[in-house]
């Protein structure tokens, strides 16, 4: 072959390929970047299918083919008590839990899960939300982009024994899931016991405990109606809960797939959530005052003063341990007002 001749195969061949590493660099930015988001409930959780996934399947039409996000559910990626570690260092982009399960990483946020405040999740999820829009909350989430802020319905109290008041709650062992609501049965002179929900029936079962403190939300999936007969529709305390993402992995994304989540997420997220957890909550409330068997404890005005002292006391204590407590107290008063 002449050198000439060389030299053209030469400069066509790498033509040719440096043609191919154009076409898969062009190949590779059509294709979307996938999130992992951690959910560490259950694949059949009520907040997955009617939350999460639908939330998800908007973004991903929204970003224009830019954006994949892949669920995991289960404990493969995080567990509840680990999830914002992990979130924060990058396991994952996105995930959903609880702040009460991150003790400290949320103090300002605990001001919504104070009792007789919240009455229901769609207020307290508006109200959570707009707080932070304020402002107000930026502390407690200045290593994340949050993209829900929730609240869960308000913690009720059950038991398995009769009860009509406070006096009857003196000495008494009933469960608690949260610091908030183990504080309160303390002030109302019950003996507060720390205990998941998988727990809960046998204790009751077996007489360990007498009541619990639990959401309607959480009530049927885990029979606890067959070892409660007793409930208290009172505000013990509503836990907040959380969708984040991690910075570092939103400011990666292209512009259409950052457009796709902001449009999608906040108080829109939010409410999402609120209105799956209060309709989960009324369901589940219709359901058990429908069995024979079970009663609902209506508070006289006396009695129902009582407890309201008690939550009155434990508000005052707690805001001394919020940053800026009395000044978010009132700001969220203000916000459940709105609803």
């Amino acid at each position: 072959m002449m050198p000439c001749q060389k030299m053209t195969s030469v400069v066509a061949g790498a033509a040719a390929i440096a043609g191919l590493v154009l076409m898969s660099a062009y190949a590779n930015a059509d294709e979307p970047m996938t999130l992992r988001f951690a959910y560490s409930g259950p694949p059949t959780s009520p907040y997955l299918i009617n939350a999460v996934t639908p939330w998800a399947n908007q973004v991903m039409q929204d970003s224009e083919g830019t954006l994949k996000i892949d669920i995991v559910p289960g404990s493969r990626l995080a567990t509840m008590g680990n999830t914002y570690d992990r979130l924060v260092a990058g396991v994952f982009d996105m995930g959903f839990s609880l702040q009460g399960a991150s003790p400290g990483k949320f103090p300002r946020s605990d001001v919504i899960e104070l009792p007789y405040l919240v009455k229901d999740a769609t207020s307290g999820s508006r109200a959570l939300w707009n707080l932070y829009a304020r402002g107000l909350l930026a502390d407690d989430y200045k290593e994340v982009k949050p993209l829900a802020l929730f609240v869960f319905s308000p913690d009720a109290l059950h038991f398995r024994v009769p009860v009509k008041g406070v006096a009857d709650l003196k000495g008494m062992k009933v469960s608690s899931g949260e610091q908030m609501s183990g504080l309160y049965l303390s002030k109302l002179g019950a003996i507060p016991v720390s205990m998941t929900p998988s727990d809960l029936y046998t204790s009751l079962n077996q007489r360990l405990i007498n009541g619990i403190t639990e959401g309607w939300t959480g009530m049927t999936q885990f029979k606890l109606e067959e070892v409660t007969s007793y409930h208290l529709d009172i505000s013990v305390g509503a836990e907040p809960g959380y969708v984040l993402m991690n910075k570092q992995s939103y400011e990666k994304l292209p512009p259409k797939a950052q457009a796709a989540i902001d449009k999608n997420s906040g108080l829109s997220f939010s409410l999402l959530w609120a209105k799956t957890l209060d309709t989960v909550a009324a369901r589940q409330h219709d359901t058990v005052s429908k069995m024979p068997g079970q009663n609902f404890v209506v508070l006289t005005p006396e009695e129902n003063k009582h407890f309201e002292d008690a939550a009155m006391q434990l508000r005052e204590e707690k805001l001394h341990e919020i940053p800026n407590g009395a000044a978010l107290l009132k700001a969220a008063q203000e916000e459940l007002a709105k609803n």
